[in-house]
């Protein structure tokens, strides 16, 4: 075989074990868990998950958000988002799956190859309600390359949209306690 056929042997051996890494390393799915616990009842922090206004306080990157076709959340309802991701403002609709008052709430977004379901699990005891923060995602090929980079920044700001949630919660809490003595 001469030099010019070897090379491209070569070539078309190594294009096709890319692609086939690339391949598998898209195919999988990726889930990463965090929680905190906020002083207050579970009616207290679900409606920083549901309401538009409630959730730019908290969700990182999130620069608008409003309800589409409805006055109330429930199962298969969307918000329009915009997204502040790496610098850029990205439009994205966000699809309820699953809402069951104060126990649950599940959102489904695709945003830049990448397809994610955030799950909120919410417990109550005690005026202590625990909140399980469950994020899956899926991502295409392009998105892939970067995977490794992003999961080192998706945790840190998990904690960070937990640890906000937690803070907001309670100090509206806190106000309407002082409100509530203040009549």
């Amino acid at each position: 075989m001469n030099d010019y056929r070897k090379t491209i042997l070569f070539v078309v051996v190594f294009v096709c074990i890319v692609l086939g890494g690339l391949y598998l390393i898209g195919a999988k799915e990726a889930e990463f868990n965090v929680a905190t616990t906020v002083r207050g009842k579970a009616s207290d922090v679900f409606p920083f998950l549901t309401d538009p206004a409630k959730r730019l306080n908290w969700c990182e990157g999130l620069k608008s958000c409003k309800l589409l076709d409805s006055e109330s959340v429930d199962s298969g309802s969307k918000y329009e988002c915009t997204v502040n991701k790496d610098g850029k403002d990205y439009p994205v609709v966000e699809s309820v799956k699953l809402i069951d008052q104060d126990k649950v709430f599940t959102v489904y977004r695709e945003l830049s190859g990448i397809a994610s379901t955030r799950i909120f699990e919410l417990s109550e005891v005690n005026n202590q309600t625990t909140v399980s923060y469950r994020y899956l995602e899926k991502r295409d090929v392009l998105a892939s390359l970067t995977f490794f980079l992003n999961r080192r920044n998706l945790e840190p700001s998990m904690f960070s949209e937990m640890e906000k949630l937690k803070t907001v919660v309670e100090a509206n809490s806190a106000q309407a306690s002082l409100d509530t003595a203040n009549r």
